[in-house]
């Protein structure tokens, strides 16, 4: 199969929109950049290329050297470029649980709701932008290589809600689903309002009121 450039026509179209512009633009930003970028190709000797696809040529190196050159100016206009993949974020949250389907029922019962069906090995539930998930606790250890000892692992799992009342009111849920109330909802010594229960496999979590963050709308935290 043999490939063959685009008609003569196919590039009169295509050079209609690339040097003149559309037509139907009416910004008139648009129309000065056209007219500089137009000036840039006179002055390099495109008013003299003979063909329409010579002119497309000058037309896509002088695009390209403008890429570069915003590229090349980034950082002077205070932008950041980060190229490692290990993004500051999380996005998985998974508890290591020895009764799979006692923990999905607690967290059912909090008013959490999965897809998973009834004989999954795993559970997944939507938490704002991130998943949390319940797996089984020794396949979990193997999987993250590291040994399954008994005891707390170090973490605690948090929800910041935006006022003391709507604290009060998450434990008791939270007491009425089967959770372990560790520390009753009360004022902290850093100036917020916070509890803490255990679920039933034993994670604890901190349902707090912090008054120096911010709450998004859709219930995610900004700090400061």
């Amino acid at each position: 199969m043999s490939l063959r450039p685009p008609s003569t026509s196919t590039e009169s179209r295509l050079l209609g929109v690339l040097y003149r512009g559309p037509e139907q633009t009416s910004s008139t930003t648009s129309r000065r950049a056209g007219d500089r970028r137009r000036g840039r190709l006179r002055a390099a000797g495109a008013d003299h290329f003979s063909t329409p696809t010579l002119l497309l040529k000058a037309w896509v190196a002088q695009g390209l050297s403008e890429l570069l050159s915003s590229t090349q100016t980034a950082p002077s206009l205070g932008m950041r470029h980060n190229a490692s993949s290990m993004r500051q974020r999380v996005t998985v949250i998974t508890l290591g649980v020895r009764d799979l389907a006692r923990a999905r029922r607690f967290y059912e019962a909090l008013g959490w709701r999965t897809g998973a069906e009834d004989d999954d090995d795993v559970v997944f539930f939507q938490a704002g932008d991130m998943v949390l998930s319940l797996w089984d606790r020794s396949r979990l250890a193997e999987d993250s290589c590291v040994a399954d000892a008994p005891g707390w692992g170090g973490v605690t799992l948090a929800l910041n809600l935006g006022s003391p009342e709507e604290v009060d009111e998450a434990t008791e849920q939270a007491r009425a689903a089967g959770a372990t109330i560790g520390r009753e909802p009360a004022e902290t010594f850093w100036g917020g309002y916070s509890s803490a229960f255990l679920d039933p496999e034993g994670h604890p979590w901190e349902i707090a009121h912090n008054p120096r963050w911010t709450l998004t709308p859709d219930g995610g935290v900004r700090l400061g």
